[in-house]
């Protein structure tokens, strides 16, 4: 799905240290990282050829730079899908994850069958840090194209 998403926002108070697209782009070595204000949300819209997504496995994986990598993993957090941006629907909602071992890939199941336009990605604690570092982040799924004309 990452082909298919538009632009990637983040909440206001978020002081990032690279692009987003570092969390996506299928190289372990690379990360994103920020010192936000809890909760942060990450806000993915679809767009390209697809006008909706179903998500079906939501993944986070750390890197391999020992406590940073694992302290600064999401520890509480919630994924959600929108429409229109003014009505959620919860996905996911991790309450208390564990840490991570290094180079580890966290992947979790998304029942609901719904497709959406907007997902958002909330994160509310961390592992054991003031600073957010995602390594990778995946989602699997499945698209709805737009209608040909």
């Amino acid at each position: 799905l990452i082909y298919q998403l538009g632009e990637v926002t983040l909440g206001v108070d978020t002081k990032p240290e690279y692009d987003f697209s570092r969390a996506m782009d299928g190289n372990i070595s690379t990360m994103w990282e920020s010192t936000p204000d809890l909760p942060l949300q990450i806000n993915f819209g679809i767009s390209g050829e697809a006008s909706k997504a179903r998500i079906t496995t939501f993944g986070l994986r750390t890197g391999f730079s020992g406590l940073d990598s694992i302290s600064r993993m999401p520890k509480s957090w919630s994924l959600r899908g929108s429409n229109n941006k003014e009505q959620w629907t919860d996905l996911l909602s991790i309450e208390e994850s564990d840490a991570s071992i290094e180079g580890e890939l966290r992947e979790y199941q998304v029942v609901d069958e719904e497709s959406y336009r907007f997902f958002e990605l909330v994160v509310d604690e961390l592992v054991n840090s003031n600073m957010l570092r995602i390594s990778e982040l995946s989602m699997q799924g499945c698209l709805e194209l737009k209608a040909q004309r």
